[in-house]
This record gives structure tokens, C-alpha cells and sequence, in this order.
């Protein structure tokens, strides 16, 4: 009985918590609040996820939840972190670089337009970059590997199956969340959010792998888009 009140309680974090976080855009444009929301140089309104997500981790916090369970555990061995962090973000580069071309060619470039004003732009490239590491690297991270993946996994009973399962349909929903940058770029993007998955699972559900794969990725193709090179 308890087992099945406690999958109730994390169908419904997944489902209305997520929910949240993937729907925002359009729950705030149902309300009519965009308006009242600032927006950010380039980012626009990306702290809204990651307010989000600090409303997740306090409600975790607050039923008790163990947050070892959504990734949060001491980087130790942390060369060992660090290692797969750097392998994984290679190993993402060179899925990239093998697949970009294929899925131009059948689904179009990935659409960059809104980055434009990075470049050359140092005071911006600059400003960026935290919240880069804050946002996508960590707040992403959090919420699709450690919140979506493993929540999945575990309301489908945490066998092999169902964490294989969690993998992808995390890294389909990744890629849709990036449907500003097209066709081609939300399955590109997709790709990316695989690699993150496993780097997750092969740190033993840490959470500190996949963010500073993320970072560093992100912060590689900023400084791309800065010197004009992407």
C-alpha cells in the first residue's frame, strides 16, 4: 500500500511539476503575464525554468524527499567526476560532428538566429556565461536527468527497462524544449540530452557529471558564437 501511495505522489510531482516546467511559455502566455515578466539579454525569460526548478528542489525538501535519489551527491571521487564529465562532453562532440551533417541535410540547420548578438560582443559573451552554467547546466541538468529521468524510472519500477526507457524519453523531451532552434536542431538537441543521460548513469545518478559536461559544452559553443566560428 505504501508503494503505490508513494508512485501516486511522484506521477503527480512528474505530472504537475513537470508539467510546469515544460509547459511555462504557455501557461504564462495563457495568463497574459509575459508582459509583467523581465526578460534577459539573448536568454529572455530562461530564469523562469530555473526558478522552477529551485520550487522543485524546495518541495522535495519539504515532503521529505531524499535528495541523493535526485542526484545530489558529494562529487567524490572527484577526479573520477571530472573524468567522465570531460569524456562524456568529448563524446558528445564527436556524435555532433557525426550527425549534424545527416540531419541537416533531412531536417535543416539548427537555427542559431537567436545568438546572433553574441557575436563580438564581449560585455554580452561575458554576462552570459554564469547563467549559462547556472541555468542550462545545472537547472537543466536537475530537471531532465535527476527530476524527469530518475522519477520516470522509479514510477516504472527502477528495473533496467524502465531507467532505458527514462533515458529516451528524457532526451525526446530535451529536444523539444529546444523547438526555437527548429527541426534539426530539437533532434540534435536530443542527441545532446542521450549523452547527458548516460554520463548521469555512469556517475552513478550524480548529478555533477552531466552539469559540468553541459557547462563546458555550452560554454565551448558561446565561445564559438563569440569569435564568429559558429
Amino acid at each position: 500500500m505504501r508503494a503505490r501511495h508513494n508512485r501516486l505522489i511522484l506521477a503527480a510531482e512528474l505530472l504537475v511539476l513537470g508539467g510546469l516546467y515544460l509547459f511555462s511559455k504557455e501557461i504564462i502566455g495563457a495568463f497574459g503575464i509575459g508582459d509583467a515578466l523581465p526578460k534577459m539579454p539573448v536568454i529572455e525569460r530562461a530564469w523562469v525554468g530555473f526558478a522552477i526548478v529551485v520550487a522543485i528542489i524546495a518541495w522535495l525538501r519539504l515532503r521529505g524527499a531524499n535528495l541523493r535519489d535526485y542526484g545530489f551527491k558529494a562529487p567524490k571521487p572527484l577526479w573520477r567526476i571530472l573524468l567522465i564529465a570531460i569524456v562524456g562532453a568529448i563524446i558528445a562532440i564527436i556524435v555532433s560532428t557525426a550527425t549534424d551533417p545527416i540531419i541537416a541535410r533531412w531536417f535543416g540547420e539548427t537555427d542559431t538566429t537567436v545568438f546572433d548578438g553574441v557575436e563580438g560582443n564581449l560585455g554580452l559573451y561575458l554576462y552570459l556565461l554564469p547563467f549559462v552554467w547556472l541555468f542550462a547546466a545545472f537547472g537543466e541538468e536537475f530537471f531532465y536527468r535527476a527530476f524527469l529521468m530518475s522519477g520516470v524510472a522509479h514510477l516504472l519500477g527502477g528495473g533496467r527497462a524502465a531507467w532505458g526507457f527514462a533515458l529516451f524519453f528524457q532526451a525526446v523531451l530535451f529536444g523539444f524544449g529546444h523547438e526555437y532552434q527548429g527541426i534539426g536542431g530539437m533532434i540534435g538537441t536530443g542527441l545532446y540530452g542521450l549523452v547527458y543521460g548516460v554520463i548521469y548513469l555512469v556517475a552513478g545518478r550524480n548529478i555533477w557529471a552531466p552539469a559540468i559536461a553541459h557547462g563546458l559544452l555550452n560554454t565551448l559553443g558561446f565561445t564559438l558564437m563569440y569569435l564568429g566560428a559558429l
